[in-house]
């Protein structure tokens, strides 16, 4: 809870500024006045993360007072509190859009960087956004006034819901898991994919699993950082690529270095696994028989069209870029992290991409859902917190969800869940 003596600057500047909406017209803190442009031109102009233009330039202005007071650092914690009519959908585009712009001042958002609190308040006349940028033992408070815009902001019928059921908890740390069953459904298995070997539990339902057998890979070379994951090929089948070998597990484990191009990262596509450094070189002919663009990646987000396919790759500069069937991009994507799936819940024919954060392996992560449109990447909805880093995220294979292992830093237990968008009214 925050402390009583920091709450007073806040209340004063918020007050301050509504005082002067309610008598009929909007200061814009230390910025010339401008005429603001016909309703029309206006909604024309809504560019950033689909946002009116006179919020667009409220964003930079913002952004730009805190990239200034932040100096010298380079990375700001970003802790955003609505106390305006906004939706939650709004609120998140503003603040993908502040992160955009922060970025475009070498600033990145970070669990760890300089706090800054943004309060999103409200008056007669239109809306009061105030940062209150913490450093050491001093505290800086900004604030800009935003006039109402008569543009609409793009919202879906059906707002997608990011939702968490968690399958999984132990103490030892594991790469993926995967659910099935034997003998027509009656028996529920779950398949633990750990760095040395993999771990089936049985039972009569999820409810009632009991360990059944562990089946250690032989001499595996491995890397520190080593990625795994389970895919189902066959009938009571799993292949179980760690790092840059396979093991096939069914009655017997056969284990031997993966075939060159064959490791897969989502939506039908291969690639070559780096095992050294723990990316993925290139892609390589999908499933469908369309090409991949040769570029090293950390994740891959697909969209698949009449004409052809555009990609996402999340590459090694820390920056996601969108590709339209070019070596070239057409446009790239800041404060996201290295983990990205393609998500089709069914809301609408758009294009959704769940993101992890950009925080490390010692700090809590979220699951954030972007709608691509337009060479825009829009952020849907709140993001789904994490209790700590998200260590693995792959597509499933309805493609309606996504595998999560996380750790948790309150119990120090690796979980495993499933992560879902549905729809609702």
């Amino acid at each position: 809870m925050r402390p009583p003596r920091r709450l007073l600057p806040l209340l004063s500047t918020i007050f301050l500024f509504l005082l002067v909406a309610a008598s009929g017209g909007m200061c814009l803190a230390q910025a010339p006045q401008q005429a603001q442009p016909p309703a029309a031109a206006q909604a024309a102009q809504q560019t950033n993360g689909s946002l009116p233009a006179s919020w667009n330039e409220a964003v930079r202005r913002l952004a730009g007072k805190i990239a200034s007071a932040a100096q010298p650092a380079h990375k700001i914690s970003l802790d955003v509190k609505n106390l305006s009519s906004l939706s939650s959908g709004d609120v998140a585009r503003v603040r993908q859009a502040l992160e955009m712009e922060l970025g475009r001042d070498s600033i990145r958002v970070a669990p760890n960087g300089v706090l800054a609190r943004i309060t999103l308040s409200e008056g007669r006349s239109g809306y009061v956004w105030v940062a209150e940028l913490r450093r050491d033992d001093s505290e800086l408070t900004f604030a800009v006034g935003v006039t109402r815009s008569t543009g609409s902001i793009v919202m879906s019928k059906a707002a997608p819901v990011v939702e968490r059921r968690t399958i999984w908890q132990q103490v030892e740390p594991f790469l993926d898991f995967a659910e099935g069953s034997m003998f027509g459904g009656t028996i529920s298995v779950l398949s633990i994919l750990e760095p040395d070997r993999i771990v089936r539990y049985t039972g009569i339902g999820p409810e009632r699993r009991e360990f059944s057998e562990a089946r250690p890979f032989p001499k595996i070379s491995l890397s520190k950082d080593v990625r795994g994951r389970l895919v189902q090929s066959g009938k009571d089948e799993l292949d179980a690529f760690v790092a840059g070998n396979l093991c096939v597990i069914h009655l017997t484990s056969d284990c031997g270095e993966a075939p060159k191009d064959q490791w897969p990262v989502g939506d039908g596509w291969k690639s070559t696994y780096f095992d050294s450094r723990n990316f993925f070189i290139g892609l390589t002919e999908a499933t469908d028989g369309s090409a991949g663009k040769q570029a090293a990646f950390f994740a891959l987000s697909r969209q698949q069209y009449d004409h052809g396919s555009d990609w996402i790759l999340t590459e090694l500069d820390g920056t996601a870029r969108l590709y339209k069937s070019s070596p070239r991009a057409s446009a790239k994507f800041l404060g996201w992290g290295d983990d990205i799936a393609t998500v089709k819940p069914g809301c609408g024919p758009s294009w959704q991409v769940l993101v992890t954060g950009t925080g490390d392996w010692t700090q809590a992560d979220r699951v954030q859902l972007y709608e691509i449109n337009d060479d825009q990447a829009v952020p849907i909805g709140q993001a789904l917190e994490f209790p700590g880093p998200i260590l693995t995220l792959w597509q499933a294979d309805d493609r309606k969800s996504v595998r999560v292992v996380s750790q948790n830093l309150q119990t120090g237990m690796y979980e495993g869940s499933i992560v879902s968008v549905s729809c609702s009214n």
